[in-house]
């Protein structure tokens, strides 16, 4: 457990806690070890960002036995339907056509080409707008649906003194404690790194 403990970062209203990342996937033990410790701060629940994982899949995982031992209760947060179905599709269209793209750039032997250098530009636009949507879902549409959840879990229960576990890709943790913090939401909150769990 040396390798796995909390880096505090103070926030206004709430207190907000980071795992520090171990050097590998945390095991049954470790999660087991991990928990009992956490649960001193006195966890409510815990919330989990399946990102593009559906619900039935995620009951099978080390993560959700991990919970269950601990008797901790948790809640999980989808992507909506229109982002699983629309955004999915368009980013997996966006990817074959970069790789098409790619692949016809290396097989040209002539680099500076005109048709070679049009590729190039292609392969430019494909990637950024690859980025562009990753970043909207990564930045907007995961962290609101975390944020809600967590709002939805408090309510009644403001004024209290209780913890919920986060676990999701560390890429949307700013963007939710950012929002929870617009939220006025003043529980603690332990962000955990799901892929060290799956």
């Amino acid at each position: 457990m040396e390798n796995m403990f909390l880096d505090p970062m103070v926030e206004e209203n709430f207190s907000v806690f980071m795992m520090k990342k171990p050097d590998s996937k945390v095991g049954i033990e470790q999660g087991e070890e991990l928990l009992k410790h956490l649960n001193k701060m006195n966890v409510k629940y815990a919330t989990v960002d399946l990102g593009y994982t559906e619900l039935k899949d995620f009951h099978e995982t080390r993560l959700a036995e991990l919970l269950k031992k601990a008797d901790i209760p948790y809640f999980t947060t989808e992507l909506p339907h229109y982002v699983k179905g629309y955004f999915a599709t368009e980013i997996q269209e966006i990817k074959n056509t970069l790789s098409e793209l790619k692949g016809t750039y290396d097989g040209l032997k002539n680099k500076n080409a005109p048709s070679a250098q049009e590729l190039k530009l292609l392969i430019d636009r494909y990637s950024t707008d690859l980025r562009d949507l990753d970043s909207h879902i990564t930045q907007t549409i995961r962290p609101d649906a975390v944020v809600k959840k967590i709002v939805q879990l408090q309510k009644g229960h403001e004024d209290a003194k209780w913890t919920v576990l986060h676990f999701g890709e560390e890429n949307t943790f700013v963007e939710v404690v950012k929002k929870l913090k617009e939220e006025g939401v003043k529980i603690n909150v332990v962000f955990m790194d799901i892929s060290k769990f799956l």
